[in-house]
């Protein structure tokens, strides 16, 4: 039976004191905090909106609406949706949905507008934004919620706090990988995979190493490892203040041609 009391925890934490094994948290100096608040702000104006549209979508396809546009939320596409004949319960949903991504768009440009103006010149900003995919928000927010990037020993450990390595669970010869889960710092995990749906069209590697993954395991768990190699790009970058190397990070199917419906053959080069 387990017996968790207050004096147990209490002799706990003072035995990990005394041997030196309670770990200590990384806390940044308050002009990062404060940056950092900013920019979680406005991603989470970003996922909101996102979430409003997907919404918007669900109801075009509930009641069948076809329509030619790529982006429904453009001015042709809005243009389309104020004028279309349905009946009031739906127009009524449909009006507070589009209300809503004007009313959030207004934010998000307003708060951009303040994080453009507390940005410096950053050479570090500057390298991120080679990778595809990396504008200057992201490679912000990137900085702000890494910190000291010293404080991660290894590639790996980076994307662990990133929460973009799969969980593993080992039991004598058997081995279990789990999802990555939602453990570590989510903000990083969000760009990260927001970068990964350019970057495939960008970085004719990682086109092809997204597209044979895809076709084995998902878009989902493709996109994940994309994002994984990002990041992974992200900790070099920083570790040895050098731009981003187009074509390094995939090491799959390495110096041998790589052929997928709809794309052409390249050669992969070595990884960093």
């Amino acid at each position: 039976m387990k017996i968790k009391t207050d004096k147990i925890d209490a002799r706990t934490l003072a035995h990990l004191e005394r041997t030196g094994f309670l770990p200590e948290s990384y806390i940044p100096p308050r002009e990062i905090r404060d940056k950092r608040e900013l920019l979680r702000y406005r991603a989470s104006l970003v996922s909101i909106r996102t979430g409003v549209k997907n919404r918007t979508h669900a109801l075009m396809d509930k009641l069948g609406v076809i329509h030619p546009f790529s982006d429904l939320f453009r001015k042709a596409g809005r243009e389309f949706l104020a004028t279309l004949e349905l009946r009031p319960i739906y127009r009524r949903a449909l009006d507070g949905y589009l209300q809503l991504i004007e009313w959030l768009e207004e934010l998000e440009r307003d708060v951009t507008a303040e994080i453009t103006k507390m940005i410096k010149d950053n050479t570090d900003a500057k390298r991120l934004m080679t990778i595809p995919g990396v504008g200057v928000i992201t490679a912000n927010l990137l900085l702000c919620e890494i910190g000291d990037i010293e404080r991660f020993p290894s590639a790996k450990k980076l994307c662990s706090y990133g929460s973009l390595t799969p969980g593993t669970k080992q039991s004598s010869d058997h081995v279990w990988n789990g999802p990555v889960g939602r453990k570590g710092n989510l903000y990083i995990k969000w760009a990260m995979i927001e970068a990964a749906q350019h970057a495939t069209h960008m970085d004719p590697a990682l086109g092809a190493f997204y597209d044979k993954l895809r076709l084995s395991k998902g878009n989902s768990k493709a996109r994940v490892a994309v994002a994984r190699k990002l990041l992974t790009a992200v900790f070099y970058i920083l570790k040895r203040k050098e731009e981003y190397k187009p074509n390094s990070l995939c090491t799959i199917h390495l110096g041998k041609p790589v052929s997928l419906p709809g794309h052409r053959r390249i050669v992969v080069p070595a990884q960093w």
